[in-house]
């Protein structure tokens, strides 16, 4: 089975210096995640006889990975004699906010059979959720790191249980198309050996079966509309915009009295005085603060039209702030109803 949506590279000239395995150039900025033993790491390094362009990453510590696989020190000191870049406890869902990764920019980006982990059997409701899960945090991280023809490759087996993690409907979510799907043959990359990684066999071989290397590519129509939406949505949000000021008429037919206890208070709030301040089309306001300020105004003239009394309950609480009653201090009074 072969799919591809992009023209086929015919290679490159004899004498350019470039050298391919596979997918994979001599001129390709590598980086590879969750690497087992890093035998798939040396098998593109020997190909290339360089691995200067490659990151090679695992999720468990150096004193894991020696540990758990017999050749994995060997490997390692390939890797380094031939340049490789080689970074321990690099988790595949957190990886763009590396030290060492989050500054840099890759062609080829490539997971093989990643593995949530042995915590039942395969076709569990709760293990493929944490298979998906792993897959859909990897292809976040993964977009963010790809130069714009980058390609994400994920060899993954294509068989039930494995078919239901739906891999291409998790990099679509995360803005990442489908280019090319082809059969992953073993044989391809020599000296590859994948590894359980887990549990008292970590070093012994999985079953392969049918399985495929899925390749994607940024979708860009995608990330386009994904930029727009957020830019409507940040114009569309509700501003917090200050409360209105509400205008008051002072008909009264004497000035404002020295104390509460002197009088009763005859300000109240004319609409027909300013009907402009309360346009709906003229406040910029929330819906809410509309109706606030509506509910101020009807209250504010019903008391003003009974002649409420301020009594000598709501001095006390005012302080000493309500005997200077003045057109500069009433706003305030009527703020803190």
């Amino acid at each position: 089975m072969f799919i591809n949506g992009r023209q086929p590279f015919v290679g490159p000239p004899a004498d350019s210096g470039e050298k391919w395995l596979k997918y994979y150039c001599s001129y390709h900025d590598i980086l590879l995640v969750g690497e087992g033993n890093f035998s798939f790491s040396v098998s593109l390094a020997m190909s290339f006889g360089s691995a200067s362009n490659i990151v090679a990453t695992s999720l468990d510590s150096y004193v894991e990975v020696v540990r758990k696989y017999k050749n994995a020190r060997l490997n390692l000191r390939i890797l380094k004699g031939l340049g490789a870049s080689i970074l321990h406890e690099v988790d595949a869902t957190k990886m763009k906010l590396h030290i060492d990764l989050r500054m840099r920019k890759f062609d080829r980006i490539i997971f093989n059979f990643r593995h949530a982990g042995f915590f039942g059997r395969e076709d569990s409701l709760l293990m493929i959720r944490m298979h998906k899960r792993l897959v859909h945090e990897f292809f976040k991280n993964a977009s963010q790191m790809l130069r714009v023809d980058g390609e994400i490759h994920v060899n993954h087996k294509t068989k039930a249980p494995f078919s239901d993690w739906n891999i291409v409907q998790l990099a679509h979510q995360n803005s990442l198309a489908l280019i090319g799907c082809a059969d992953f043959n073993i044989q391809d990359y020599p000296g590859y050996h994948n590894k359980r990684g887990q549990g008292n066999r970590c070093d012994h071989p999985f079953f392969l079966g049918e399985c495929s290397t899925f390749k994607f590519g940024i979708n860009h129509s995608a990330k386009r509309t994904l930029r727009l939406l957020h830019m409507y949505n940040a114009l569309d949000m509700p501003r917090n915009l200050p409360f209105p000021e509400i205008p008051i008429s002072n008909h009264y037919h004497h000035p404002y009295p020295t104390s509460f206890g002197s009088g009763y208070c005859h300000t109240h709030i004319s609409m027909q005085d300013h009907p402009t301040r309360f346009d709906p089309e003229y406040s910029c306001a929330t819906h809410s603060v509309n109706a606030h300020s509506r509910f101020m105004t009807g209250m504010l003239e019903r008391m003003s039209n009974d002649n409420v009394y301020w009594s000598s309950n709501l001095r006390s609480n005012f302080g000493e702030e309500i005997e200077r009653s003045d057109a500069r201090t009433m706003p305030r009074l009527f703020h803190h109803w």
